[in-house]
């Protein structure tokens, strides 16, 4: 797998029993491990049928693609009750889901597109590529209390993966969007008729989804 550019994650754990340190919880991951935006200035012409150019309109783009992963696993954690260090070992066993996603935004001003009931000026969206596979491993830590509630955690996560199919942030860079104005947008059609999406490097990669992570954050009790 290729090096992640962000990461966002959330754990939340359960104590099984009072006075006994072990733990059951939930973790979630997203990350971005490539993005490519490029932004489209056109005028789209007004003509008349006999070839007399009548005014024209100006359409502003912007085009964003995501290679994404997102993650969750059930974690059993034991934790050693220690006054102020406690360090902790963790068995995770879940699933890794990655796709590739394509968004066009309208940025005319006025929005010319825009018809979204969220208000968002998204006006199309496509996935290139998307895998969902099996991920199980083991992570240790440890946890420094800073306060009654709050404590900061420092944990090292080593995950298996199965194989998946994606794109890496080496091939999306390279992506170029080209616009027509004769139609609509569809980047999973190899040949559209209003945006295109070129890729020249654009087989999928297949390989195992195995990973290691760094993580520093808070924990909260309550």
């Amino acid at each position: 797998m290729p090096s992640e550019l962000g990461v966002k994650a959330g754990l939340f754990f359960f104590l099984f029993a009072p006075n006994v340190p072990v733990f059951f919880g939930l973790d979630f991951g997203y990350m971005v491990y490539g993005s490519n935006t490029q932004r489209i200035n056109e005028n789209l012409l007004i003509q008349a049928s006999n070839g007399l150019i009548l005014g024209n309109i100006p359409i502003n783009l912007r085009v964003r693609t995501n290679n994404n992963l997102f993650n969750g696993h059930a974690v059993l954690r034991i934790k050693a009750p220690l006054a102020t260090v406690q360090p902790y070992v963790d068995g995770l066993v879940g699933f890794n889901y990655l796709s590739t996603r394509t968004k066009v935004f309208d940025e005319t001003q006025p929005c010319l597109f825009c018809d979204n009931p969220d208000g968002s000026n998204v006006i199309n969206a496509s996935t290139q590529e998307q895998s969902f596979v099996l991920s199980y491993g083991g992570a240790l830590g440890m946890q420094i209390r800073l306060g009654e509630t709050v404590s900061l955690d420092v944990r090292g996560i080593y995950l298996l993966g199965g194989e998946a199919e994606y794109f890496d942030r080496s091939q999306t860079q390279d992506w170029t969007i080209s616009f027509t104005g004769s139609g609509a947008f569809n980047p999973n059609n190899p040949n559209p008729e209003d945006l295109d999406l070129n890729a020249p490097d654009a087989a999928p990669k297949r390989s195992k989804t195995d990973m290691f992570l760094a993580t520093v954050g808070l924990t909260f009790n309550f």
